[in-house]
């Protein structure tokens, strides 16, 4: 039998074996096949001696490991996890209320025994936790410790929760804020991601930039209607749609390039032309 350490050969797939029915009412045992040829189990609600001999049977498959069929528990899942794809196209979404602090992870594609593998390969062997079942929307789940587990039209999910104590983070169970989970509108469920997941330098220019804009648009509708007395309602109404259109999109990228450009055009109109033309201008008069 092989067994791998932390910070040994990375794990090239894993197959995780329970009571199929309900896998989370008996053991839970992990094979990881290790780079190299070696594997590394893990388990959960069983003792390391429990692990220790159900994983003595452990039988090579080709180039993995895996537990012989004539067990009680059964194949469950088998994949290879690919730890990056959460980064390139999953999401995570970080709340703050006063000292409390909650974190959701999405992974598309991906099972709940991925996150389950995650947090159990790195528990060490004399302490398998135990693994109970839970309700989160509507979806059967796991709680492992303090982190809730589910999966829900092709996103496995993740939730932990934490408290903030003289700058710095503890973990708290995250049961207890479940129920504070709703299911929203799509729409505004892409905006919120999207929010989440721009950096807070690049959306703090971007929104000075789009209240600057804002600022100079109206100020050039007030020089047009004053410039231009005859057209006052039409620059005056020009001035209040600009600013309703700041205010419903802001802040907006393609709109704050518009408004730039429309308080360049509305200087212009207004009279107040670039100073190479007026040197010109002066030199044909001389």
């Amino acid at each position: 039998m092989e067994f791998s350490t932390d910070g040994a050969p990375a794990v090239v797939s894993t197959r995780v074996y329970a009571r199929s029915d309900n896998p989370s009412s008996g053991p839970i045992v992990g094979i990881d096949t290790l780079e190299g040829g070696g594997f590394s189990p893990w388990g959960a609600n069983l003792s390391s001696a429990q692990l220790q001999s159900i994983t003595d049977s452990v039988i090579r498959d080709g180039d993995a490991w895996q537990l012989p069929g004539n067990r009680r528990l059964e194949e469950v899942a088998a994949f290879s996890d690919e730890s990056m794809r959460l980064v390139t196209d999953g999401w995570q979404l970080n709340f703050v209320d006063g000292s409390a602090t909650a974190t959701l992870q999405a992974e598309p594609d991906a099972s709940v025994w991925v996150w389950v593998s995650r947090v159990l390969r790195h528990q060490s062997i004399d302490e398998q936790p135990d693994i109970s079942p839970i309700e989160v929307l509507g979806n059967d789940g796991l709680l492992i410790g303090d982190e809730a587990f589910w999966e829900a039209e092709g996103f496995a999910y993740r939730l932990v929760a934490g408290e903030l104590n003289d700058n710095t983070e503890y973990s708290r169970p995250a049961e207890p804020i479940i129920d504070d989970l709703e299911i929203v509108d799509r729409a505004e469920w892409n905006a919120a991601v999207d929010r989440a997941s721009s950096t807070p330098g690049w959306t703090s220019f971007l929104f000075a930039t789009s209240l600057a804009a804002v600022a100079a648009w109206l100020i050039a509708s007030a020089l047009l209607v004053i410039r231009q007395p005859g057209r006052r309602l039409l620059f005056a109404g020009l001035g209040l749609i600009g600013f309703v259109l700041w205010w419903a999109t802001a802040p907006a990228f393609v709109v704050t390039l518009v408004m730039l450009a429309g308080v360049v055009l509305g200087l212009r109109i207004a009279g107040f032309g670039w100073s190479r033309s007026g040197s010109s201008r002066q030199s044909e008069t001389k």
